[in-house]
């Protein structure tokens, strides 16, 4: 979203005191703002989005004790070299490289065809009328 903020501008807030139960987020960030909005959606009686100000802003209140802060600290070099064999080892970025993959192959076949998108194609109502 263009907004005319700069980046330095566009910061998140968190702001809470020792008396109140509830915790307020003013954030520009999208990811945070996407993971609040789907829980408040999920949990509206915990945390609920109180204002929308126009240029990206959202704020929200959600409640102490479901909001937290990780501190962690700073991987060894020994520690950094074994996390990384570990996820050679397991295939850890395989799952990314088979889907990949499997983009790929499906827009070649589309590439060949009439050139509509294979997502384009409905699924029957026949197996799940409730779908269209």
């Amino acid at each position: 979203m263009k907004t005319g903020l700069t980046k330095q501008a566009k910061t998140t807030e968190i702001r809470f005191d020792e008396r109140s139960p509830l915790i307020t987020v003013c954030t520009y960030n999208t990811s945070l703002k996407n993971r609040l909005a789907a829980y408040a959606l999920r949990f509206p009686n915990l945390c609920k989005q109180i204002d929308d100000d126009g240029l990206g802003c959202l704020v929200f209140e959600i409640e102490k004790g479901r909001f937290c802060f990780r501190l962690t600290a700073p991987y060894s070099d020994e520690r950094q070299r074994a996390a990384s064999e570990a996820a050679k080892k397991n295939g850890v970025n395989r799952q990314k490289v088979i889907l990949d993959n499997a983009y790929s192959e499906r827009m070649d076949e589309y590439a060949g065809h009439d050139k509509r998108h294979p997502s384009d194609e409905r699924p029957s109502t026949e197996d799940n009328p409730k779908i269209w």
